[in-house]
């Protein structure tokens, strides 16, 4: 068993802050251009700060809704209204936290806010929620839900899907989920499922970097069994800062941010069956979870990876890219098909269709260039 990652993987800011004029005016014009453009978020720069618009808002009161890009984070913001003083919120995206961690997310954000000339007062910081992650690749582990334990006899909820084993294919547990947000939750599930179902390509570079410092192989995606990576997530929500922790600003969370992780490891915990006692919390720790519990009594707050941004941007890329051919290949065939050519035929096929391409984006030179330019515009 090895950790091949470990860092903050999510974090909820409210800030006691209005949204300047100007820039209300310049979210509604864009988020009006999104609803006439079919819901396609439109694209926004101030200061140097490129955005995309959504179409709607976010919960809470929320007008506007933004993106900044998979290494950027969601951003709310509300009308200007001195009655609603906390007018501002910011999601971080998992990706800058495991690549810069909490320092280089406050830094982002800040950044951020004094380019949309955004002034937060000194305890105008709200820390909502925080996500902790632990990835452990372990070949030979398989989940069992009725090895868990919890004191509190919190509510779960577990995961089946169809999957890859070293017998062949079926069913297992692929994750279970502890608690309930805004409160504690604990969930452990395979990670290794969840990259390949959502195509999170990013996650193959940060682990293998962690194995390249061990001088460990770099893991193959098409081997179940080599890949088996498994994410222990412990999250606090909003009740739990606030009211166990008294964790509200970005002070508080360096000072205590690792015993709130800590304590959620222990709230919830995974175990190896006693033949002699029924009491699933006498049993011992399973070892998957004592190496998750060790990699949280360092230092949380100052971890980062070593990977760089452009080698993370060209792994999506190349991962879009596939997706896309892939596509393009399936429509073809379609093509083809609703136009009497059979597999034979399909070099034929490709070549009128080429010819078909040629002429229209000959024909509509404005239009395209008006496509390709919306296209560029929405890669953040």
């Amino acid at each position: 068993m090895i950790v091949v990652h470990k860092g903050f993987d999510g974090l909820d800011i409210s800030f006691q802050a209005q949204t300047p004029l100007d820039v209300a005016n310049r979210l509604e014009a864009a988020k009006a251009a999104a609803q006439a453009d079919r819901g396609n978020p439109q694209p926004l720069e101030i200061n140097g700060k490129r955005m995309l618009v959504a179409e709607t808002g976010a919960k809470g009161g929320y007008q506007y809704r933004v993106d900044t890009g998979d290494f950027g984070a969601t951003w709310k913001f509300k009308q200007p209204n001195p009655n609603d003083p906390w007018g501002i919120g910011v999601s971080m995206k998992s990706l800058p936290l495991a690549l810069d961690g909490l320092f280089g997310a406050r830094e982002q954000i800040e950044a951020f806010l004094d380019a949309l000339d955004i002034v937060v007062p000194p305890n105008g910081v709200a820390i909502g929620r925080v996500d902790f992650a632990v990835d452990i690749l372990d070949p030979e582990f398989e989940l069992v839900a009725d090895h868990f334990s919890n004191k509190e006899g919190a509510s779960f909820t577990t995961y089946q899907e169809p999957c890859e084993t070293r017998h062949g294919s079926g069913k297992r547990y692929t994750g279970i989920t502890f608690g309930k947000m805004p409160g504690r939750q604990v969930q452990f599930y395979s990670k290794r499922a969840d990259v390949l179902k959502k195509r999170k390509v990013e996650w193959w570079p940060i682990w293998n970097r962690s194995l390249a410092r061990l001088d460990h192989a770099p893991l193959d995606a098409s081997e179940p069994d080599e890949s088996n990576v498994w994410r222990a997530e412990f999250r606090a929500g909003k009740k739990e800062l606030t009211k166990r922790w008294n964790i509200r600003t970005w002070e508080d969370l360096y000072a205590r941010a690792g015993d709130v992780m800590r304590r959620l490891s222990e709230w919830a915990t995974y175990r190896t069956p006693s033949r002699t006692d029924t009491n699933a919390s006498r049993w011992p720790l399973d070892p998957i979870w004592e190496l998750a519990q060790q990699a949280l009594r360092d230092d949380l707050i100052d971890l980062t990876s070593e990977v760089q941004p452009e080698e993370i941007k060209r792994v999506i890329t190349d991962e879009y890219l596939r997706m896309i051919e892939g596509q393009i290949d399936g429509l073809v065939v379609n093509w083809a098909t609703a136009k009497g050519y059979d597999f034979r035929e399909h070099q034929e096929a490709w070549r009128k269709l080429r010819e078909g391409a040629g002429d229209r984006a000959h024909e509509h030179r404005l239009d395209l260039d008006e496509r390709f330019s919306k296209a560029r515009r929405r890669f953040l």
